[in-house]
C-alpha cells in the first residue's frame, strides 16, 4: 500500500462515528480509480491527481450524512463532479485557466460560492447525468415518444 493511501486511511481513522467512518473507507476504496480519473483527465500530474483525492475526501468528510442519504448512482456522480471541482479550482488558483476544456468551465459558471448552493449545484448535477444515463438505455423509439412528450 502507497504512503499516500496510508495517510488518507489515517485521516479516515479520526472520523468519531464508526459507522462514517467504514462508510467513507468504503467510499474510498470503490471510488478511487473514478477519482484518479476524473482528477487526472483535469491535472494531467500523478502527484497533483492524488492531492485532489485527498483534498476532496476531506472536504467530502464533512458531509457524510449527506453522501450517506445518495443512491450509489448519485453518489458516484457526486464524488467526481467534486473532485473535477477541486482540481479546477487548483488550476484556477495557479493561473492555468486555459487548459480547462470547454464542459468544465460552463459547469464552473454555474457554480455559486456558497457551499448550499454548490450542493445543489453537484446533486442537479449528478441527477442530470443519472437521467441521460437512463435515457441512453431506452429504445431509440421509446426516447423519441419520450422527447415527443
Amino acid at each position: 500500500m502507497s504512503q499516500r493511501k496510508d495517510v488518507m486511511l489515517s485521516l479516515l481513522a479520526t472520523i468519531p462515528d464508526e459507522h462514517q467512518r467504514s462508510f467513507m473507507e468504503e467510499l474510498y476504496f470503490q471510488y478511487r480509480s473514478a477519482m484518479y480519473g476524473a482528477a487526472y483527465s483535469v491535472m494531467k500530474h500523478h502527484h497533483d491527481t492524488e492531492d485532489i483525492i485527498h483534498d476532496t475526501l476531506l472536504k467530502l468528510m464533512a458531509k457524510i450524512p449527506l453522501l450517506m442519504s445518495f443512491d450509489c448512482f448519485t453518489l458516484h456522480s457526486y464524488i467526481v463532479i467534486s473532485i473535477r471541482r477541486t482540481a479546477i479550482d487548483v488550476l484556477r488558483r495557479r493561473g492555468r485557466r486555459g487548459e480547462l476544456f470547454y464542459e468544465e468551465e460552463s459547469f464552473l459558471d454555474t457554480l455559486a460560492s456558497d457551499d448550499c448552493q454548490v450542493d445543489e449545484a453537484l446533486i442537479r448535477e449528478a441527477e442530470s447525468q443519472q437521467l441521460h444515463a437512463a435515457l441512453d438505455m431506452l429504445k431509440q423509439r421509446q426516447r423519441d415518444l419520450l422527447n415527443m412528450r
